[in-house]
């Protein structure tokens, strides 16, 4: 270890303060800045916060060290060793506090390096939290991280697989004045992401001073798209501070993309053409490529296609889902497994002859194995090892007309709605009654039908991990929120083919 060297928060990280302690994650939800990281979120104890702030990008390791030990009245060889096992750490790390394990992702300090013009300044004072108030136990952060907000549900395709509730059409309501005191209330918040999702971003109206607002408060919006885009639109997403763009693109064969989308005939040669000129205008392009029977033997020259433009930069593929809200029936349109390891093989191959120039990746295909065929002690375990979803965890999703749900694909279901942002601010709906009372759901809020009623672990199930609402109605219907988690070993037999 060099003792003379600056050492600073790897600028992938971010800590902040969440009220009665911290809270370590991943900084960006851009695939590729964080490639080389894993996903991570977890809770840490305020006295590395205080630490951290003394790795401020001045501070050599010796005198990060030193002052670190003046202030918490700890000798120096203390302070070392909590931090020298956080600096160029090769792996994954877990501190015991009192019973609770606090877990560090791995490469957490790195040196300061002439590229690291931006150090992200811990500010000591947010971490001198009373012992009295310290809570590392509950998994619900006290402040939110993300925001997905659905500027309409307006679209210019009408895709066979469109998971959306589209069935009343809605445009934005929330007054733009409104708007930006939102955006400003999340950055004040100290919160990662306001991101936007549609619908169609290019269908609002007001899309060019949306994006300049969350621009000017430092957020990136993740931006995705199906709608066929001009240069001047592309020149206004730059001066935006627009670096990247997803493009969702099912096939290049024109009649495939206008029986999946139901588009016209010119709509293959302009979201070609936009893709052109994404690639010749400097943008990073991402590709989602959704595989349904219908284009599902066209992949590998999509693939390669797109592997010959020199900004596109991460392509994935997913399998095609169920939809609570269409009219086309999943099982028309769904493939199978069995093509979708195939195309995982052609992916891996891929992978091994392009080396790290693009992120290829495939994801999101519903195994049906993991419902109906799987020996109850292996449905036991893999129930156990779930991860945890983002839904009233730390995310929160605002709807058109500024209802807030906790789940993307949950949309208007009465049961998830949390607050109105029209009326309340973001504290108030995160902390809402009918937010907590989701996260502390109790055996009275549940039916007798359904078989949680009577579970013995519903307590720690529904507190701790948690269950998939989404794919709870997906299961067993729109009414029946309160049943299982369908992966769950005591679920029934689902009412829905929602899987391959």
């Amino acid at each position: 270890m060099e003792f003379d060297q600056i050492y600073i928060l790897n600028p992938v990280y971010r800590l902040k303060a969440d009220k009665k302690r911290a809270v370590l994650f991943n900084s960006s939800n851009d695939p590729i800045k964080s490639k080389d990281t894993s996903d991570f979120l977890g809770l840490v104890h305020p006295i590395f916060g205080i630490l951290f702030s003394f790795f401020n990008g001045e501070n050599n390791l010796n005198e990060a060290v030193e002052k670190a030990s003046n202030f918490l009245g700890l000798s120096n060889s203390d302070v070392l060793n909590l931090v020298l096992p956080l600096i160029q750490n090769d792996d994954e790390l877990n501190f015991n506090y009192n019973g609770y394990c606090l877990h560090f992702p791995k490469n957490l300090f790195i040196k300061r390096e002439c590229c690291h013009d931006s150090i992200n300044k811990i500010e000591l004072s947010d971490y001198l939290i009373p012992k009295s108030d310290l809570d590392l136990k509950s998994w619900r952060l006290y402040q939110p991280l993300d925001i997905l907000f659905m500027v309409n549900n307006i679209c210019h395709t009408d895709c066979i697989y469109c998971y959306a509730d589209r069935r009343e059409k809605t445009n934005l309501k929330i007054p733009f004045p409104r708007i930006k005191e939102l955006i400003k209330e999340a950055k004040s918040l100290g919160m990662r992401n306001v991101d936007i999702s549609g619908g169609e971003i290019f269908l609002y109206s007001n899309w060019e001073a949306l994006l300049n607002e969350l621009a000017e408060n430092n957020f990136k919006p993740y931006i995705s798209t199906k709608t066929p885009i001009d240069l001047e639109t592309i020149k206004k997403l730059k001066s935006n501070g627009v670096k990247r763009i997803q493009i969702s693109l099912d096939s290049i064969e024109k009649c495939q993309l206008s029986r999946i989308l139901n588009v016209k005939d010119n709509y293959y040669s302009e979201i070609m053409q936009t893709l052109e000129n994404l690639d010749k205008n400097g943008l990073i392009i991402y590709i989602n490529t959704q595989i349904t029977r219908f284009n599902s033997d066209k992949i590998e020259e999509l693939v390669k296609y797109l592997l010959g433009l020199e900004n596109v930069k991460r392509i994935n593929i997913s399998a095609a889902g169920y939809s609570l809200y269409s009219n086309h029936k999943f099982t028309d349109f769904r493939t199978d497994i069995e093509t979708m390891k195939n195309i995982e093989e052609f992916i891996n191959k891929t992978k091994d002859d392009i080396g790290d120039n693009v992120i290829l990746n495939v994801s999101g295909y519903v195994d049906g194995d993991k419902y109906l065929n799987v020996d109850r002690k292996i449905k036991e375990n893999n129930f156990k090892s779930r991860s945890r979803c983002s839904a009233n965890f730390y995310a929160m999703f605002l709807l058109p007309d500024g209802k807030v749900t906790v789940c993307e694909e949950l949309y208007w279901h009465p049961r998830f709605i949390i607050g109105d942002l029209t009326k309340q601010s973001i504290e108030e709906v995160w902390n809402s009654e009918k937010a907590l009372g989701l996260d502390n759901l109790a055996k009275t809020d549940i039916r007798d039908e359904s078989e949680c009623k009577q579970c013995d672990q519903f307590h720690e199930c529904h507190k701790f991990l948690g269950v998939c609402w989404k794919e709870i109605l997906y299961a067993y219907g729109y009414e029946n929120w309160d049943y299982p988690d369908p992966k769950c070993p005591k679920a029934p037999k689902p009412n829905n083919i929602f899987y391959l």
